[in-house]
């Protein structure tokens, strides 16, 4: 199984987790991230290579919308240590300019609002690639700003230690300074 098969197979696993988790606790959802929208045979395909604000918007729309009484919210389910930059802006817009409540479910099985998730600083060094990779208002890692040349050894060097790299902008969440809330806030009386 290659380094992203493995990835997937443990978002998945996160996701079924959370699913069982509102299915128990009778809280009504929407499964709403892109990779539930119908499209055509190339339609998938093609939206991931296009870098318009829409496209962004559509690829990394938060997986579940949570339906309560009064209200709903959007929950993003993250099995892993860090967020790519559009993911994150993405979040964050629908937060701050649209007053919509966005939530992160991290692989900590906690609980945080958007707006209040902190970033670790970041520094050049990557100790897999064993090189500087340009890094954007000291948290982003940006490794599509090296040249192509480097870029390849970059990506080269996650794949022979068996790692997977989408080679985007990303930034790595700190766990210690984010306010969190256990999964047990979800569950609203909806009577």
């Amino acid at each position: 199984m290659s380094a992203f098969d493995e990835r997937i197979k443990k978002a998945n696993q996160l996701q079924n987790e959370v699913i069982k988790f509102l299915d128990e606790n009778n809280i009504e959802y929407i499964l709403s991230g892109y990779e539930y929208l119908k499209s055509s045979i190339n339609g998938r395909q093609l939206i991931t290579k296009n870098n318009d604000k829409t496209s962004l918007f559509i690829r990394h729309y938060p997986d579940i919308t949570l339906i309560y009484k009064d209200k709903s919210c959007l929950l993003e389910i993250k099995n892993s240590s860090g967020i790519e930059k559009h993911c994150y802006d993405n979040y964050l817009s629908l937060a701050k300019m649209l007053n919509i409540n966005v939530f992160l479910y991290l692989k900590n099985n906690k609980i945080c609002n958007i707006i209040d998730l902190k970033l670790l600083p970041m520094n050049e060094w990557d100790n897999i690639a064993k090189m500087n990779i340009p890094v954007i208002d000291g948290i982003w890692k940006h490794p599509k700003g090296l040249n192509s040349n480097d870029y390849y050894m970059y990506k080269n060097a996650y794949l022979q230690r068996g790692k997977n790299t989408s080679g985007n902008t990303f930034a790595f969440f700190d766990f210690i300074n984010t306010p969190f809330f256990e999964r047990d806030v979800l569950i609203i009386k909806n009577k």
